[in-house]
Formats: structure tokens, sequence, C-alpha cells
């Protein structure tokens, strides 16, 4: 299997400055399935208790985001994932 990036993303926490680029990418990701998928995702990256995480490439660029919930002690939830369609290996997308 080939790689998909050339590069090794980088993962943080998003700031405040991530929540238009997480909206954006939810509404893309996810409208086809809720027509309120902008507010969603921007509610599920607010959210207490949930910490969102940015992946990125070298240049700090957003390439997709994942939020992520603890439900109790040593368990978390995926809440959400997604990932710019220019950054997705072509082998997983359809």
């Amino acid at each position: 299997m080939r790689p998909v990036l050339d590069f090794a993303p980088s993962i943080r926490r998003a700031s405040a400055a991530d929540e238009a680029f997480a909206s954006r990418l939810g509404a893309l990701s996810f409208g086809d399935f809720d027509p309120r998928a902008r507010e969603h995702t921007l509610s599920l990256v607010r959210g207490a208790g949930a910490t969102t995480l940015i992946a990125t490439s070298a240049g700090d660029e957003p390439l997709g985001f994942a939020v992520v919930e603890m439900a109790r002690q040593g368990v978390a939830l995926l809440q959400a994932i997604a990932v710019e369609r220019h950054d997705r290996s072509e082998e997983h997308t359809s």
C-alpha cells in the first residue's frame, strides 16, 4: 500500500480559531445526512467534556478534525471525524 501523504501530519488541540474550519468541513462531510450539520458540528466542537483535535500539514494548514469525548474512565467516544476531500486517499473514497 502506498502512503496517502508525502509528509507526517501533526495533531494538536483545536482552538477557537479552528471553529470556522471544523463547522465548514462538518457541513461538507455530514450535510448529506443532516441539514443542520454545520450547527451540529459546531455544537460538538464547543461541547463540554469534548476535545477537538486538528490534523495539520507541515505548514499548519488544517487537514481534518476529530471530536473525542470521555465517556468514563478509560473509555472515549469518537463523536465526529472528517478530512478535507483533497487530503483523503482515493483508495478509500467513492
